[in-house]
């Protein structure tokens, strides 16, 4: 009885356990059909709002940051690409282009030939010049503020290792540097005709002199006559040549010359008077020659002893009267000192006669 009844009950809770999930399962299924129209609804509104978001991202982005960078770089190369453009042109305008003479005529509009076409073809070489020339001094700018930047880099460094910075002999380093590119040496060149390093400028020039740089004369040259103004008064030989600039110095002029110049200037009368020596002597050769070939030189050999002894007369009378204004004026006497005051001493002391004119 008492299994039986255990049995029947047993038989009754596994009936009900097993029927359960039947009764519970629609009713939980029902609530959950009842929340989906809200899901629904959820849905259908973001899904209202997603064009008007993307929407408003899209016009944020336009207007943003990114969409005015991105617009700039786009500019940037526009202007990039023509500026290359005229630049090109330009330098075929004014023969600088790869085809030289050839180019230029091509892009000039080939012969000009009546006085308006000559006139139209000049300005427009004038006007590709300008282009030219402002292209170039920003490159040099450019190029100045890097190195100047190298310069203070490498100042730091030696004042960091005890060591003294001598910035125009860093300077010539640069400008004679084989790893140096073209652009960073002319740049050097640049910042020493700039800030009147003579003495580096000589010691540059006459090192690439010695190798046969003709590139890089060039370009120290452009460096000296476009920086002309701040070596005239030290170094006028390196402006306008020795017979230039010394043939009439003055007094004044003596006493502002950088001391290597006044060596150049020394150097330059002893070159004078050594040639007006050797053509008197090759004069003096073919008269006392009774040799018909020598003695038919003795026309030519009179004209070169004469040209070259009267250049030599004339650039000692300069010397000896600007040298002589310097004793008799105090406030010159006063300026001329140091080491160009000594160049002429010196040379003064080692002539007997004393031909430059200054006593010792």
């Amino acid at each position: 009885m008492g299994d039986g009844f255990g049995g029947w009950l047993g038989q009754l809770v596994a009936a009900l356990v097993a029927v359960l999930p039947l009764f519970i399962v629609p009713v939980l299924l029902k609530k959950s059909l009842d929340s989906l129209p809200g899901l629904g609804n959820q849905l259908s509104k973001l899904r209202s709002k997603a064009p008007s978001v993307g929407g408003k991202l899209k016009e944020s982005v336009k207007k943003g940051d990114l969409a005015k960078g991105m617009a700039e770089r786009k500019a940037n190369r526009e202007n990039t690409r023509q500026a290359r453009q005229n630049l090109r042109f330009s330098k075929k305008v004014t023969g600088e282009g790869r085809f030289g003479k050839a180019g230029q005529f091509m892009a000039t509009g080939g012969p000009a030939l009546t006085a308006a076409q000559k006139e139209a073809r000049q300005n427009l070489i004038s006007s590709a010049r300008g282009t030219v020339n402002a292209y170039e001094a920003q490159k040099l700018k450019q190029n100045t503020e890097n190195l100047e930047a190298k310069l203070k880099t490498d100042r730091a460094a030696a004042v960091a290792a005890g060591r003294s910075f001598n910035e125009a002999e860093a300077l010539k380093q640069y400008a004679l540097a084989p790893n140096s590119s073209p652009e960073e040496r002319s740049a050097a060149m640049h910042l020493m005709a700039q800030r009147g390093n003579i003495s580096e400028i000589r010691e540059t020039k006459a090192v690439l002199t010695e190798k046969k740089d003709k590139s890089s004369l060039a370009a120290l040259d452009v460096a000296i006559s476009t920086n002309a103004g701040s070596i005239i008064s030290k170094a006028p030989d390196l402006i306008k040549g020795s017979n230039g600039a010394f043939k009439d110095i003055t007094a004044s002029e003596i006493v502002a010359l950088h001391p290597s110049t006044a060596q150049a200037h020394v150097e330059h009368i002893q070159q004078l008077e050594a040639t007006a020596s050797t053509a008197t002597k090759q004069l003096q050769t073919a008269e006392a020659s009774s040799d018909p070939v020598e003695r038919a030189k003795i026309p030519i050999l009179k004209d070169v002893s004469d040209k070259a002894n009267e250049e030599y007369g004339q650039a000692r009378e300069t010397i000896e009267r600007a040298l002589a204004d310097i004793q008799n004026n105090p406030t010159l006497q006063a300026q001329f000192k140091g080491e160009s005051r000594s160049i002429y001493e010196r040379v003064a002391a080692t002539k007997p006669k004393n031909p430059i004119g200054f006593a010792p």
